[in-house]
């Protein structure tokens, strides 16, 4: 019998696509990093029902796959695509933020350090840190979109775990899990003086892909 804390963790969130083909071409499942997680809080492989399949890959082997991730380029349609989208947000422009790297499933986003997005003490307010990490989440996931479509934040998480201060943040949005309607992606962002970064946030973000829903002009 399926343990109560394991048994939402069987079955699939509503919107991931998971027939065998795709299980097969990724070499997991949705339910592979969360079953990882739970294995690492106590629970045991004996617990796990039979046939359920495990990602048992250890960090190095993720830090290596996010490395992979990040070092590739987009092609230039999805180049274009992202850039022309990132354009008619407003608030992107008031804040002064800009793209500066865009791959499959993964962007980077820059906000400089300026008076005006700062907070009471000088650091970098949350609220600029949260809103360039939602971003570069969003267009990782766009990345993966097929034309036609957008895309919308279903929910997002963010941690703050130390000051946001430097000459400038860098948000990195990295796809976790793509499905046909919902996306997965993981968030960090860096605080950066000169060679040095610093983890100031990490969050995690769901995003929809919305079907001919068209984008207001661009300015």
């Amino acid at each position: 019998m399926t343990p109560r804390h394991l048994s939402g963790l069987l079955s699939a969130p509503d919107g991931f696509d998971l027939p065998e083909r795709r299980r097969a071409e990724h070499g997991t499942d949705v339910l592979a990093s969360r079953l990882t997680a739970e294995t690492r809080h106590g629970s045991t492989l004996d617990q796990i029902q039979p046939g359920t399949r495990v990602d048992i890959r250890d960090d190095t082997d993720r830090q290596g796959d996010m490395r992979d991730q990040t070092e590739q380029q987009a092609s230039p349609e999805v180049q274009a695509r992202i850039r022309s989208s990132f354009e008619r947000q407003g608030l992107m422009r008031h804040l002064g933020a800009r793209i500066v790297h865009i791959a499959p499933g993964c962007v980077h986003i820059v906000l400089p350090n300026r008076p005006e997005v700062t907070q009471q003490h000088g650091y970098i307010h949350a609220g600029a840190t949260s809103a360039i990490a939602d971003s570069a989440g969003g267009y990782a996931a766009f990345t993966l979109f097929p034309e036609n479509t957008s895309v919308l934040t279903v929910e997002y998480k963010i941690n703050l775990l130390a000051p946001a201060e430097g000459d400038h943040l860098e948000a990195v949005g990295m796809v976790l899990k793509a499905g046909r309607t919902l996306t997965v992606c993981t968030l960090e962002v860096f605080g950066v003086q000169d060679e040095h970064r610093t983890l100031v946030a990490t969050g995690q973000q769901t995003l929809m892909c919305v079907n001919h829903r068209s984008e207001q002009p661009a300015p």
